[in-house]
């Protein structure tokens, strides 16, 4: 499926991705705010969490840190075991 050209562009140019860049950038922000966004929401309910398990704030804390280390380190491994089991272009490949 292809994009209409560009309106108001340079005649003749069709972007080399066919016109799908504006949706990766949608998709991304989406992508990145929901994964940013829950885990700073969570922390309205660190109270009630302290009540209704009876645990201290310093333990609840962990809930936050936990969550963003699995974010943040979850992706750091990928790089390393891909190309040693897959060749390299197969794993080039597997991010599109």
């Amino acid at each position: 499926m292809k994009m209409a050209p560009a309106v108001g562009g340079p005649q003749g140019y069709t972007p080399p991705e066919g016109g799908w860049g504006w949706m990766v950038v949608v998709g991304a922000f989406i992508s990145i705010g929901f994964s940013y966004a829950f885990p700073k929401s969570i922390t309205v309910f660190f109270k009630e969490i302290e009540v209704i398990f009876n645990v201290s704030s310093s333990q609840v804390s962990w809930i936050s840190s936990i969550m963003l280390a699995v974010m943040y380190g979850g992706g750091e491994p990928q790089p390393r075991i891909l190309p040693a089991k897959l060749d390299y272009v197969k794993t080039l490949h597997s991010a599109h």
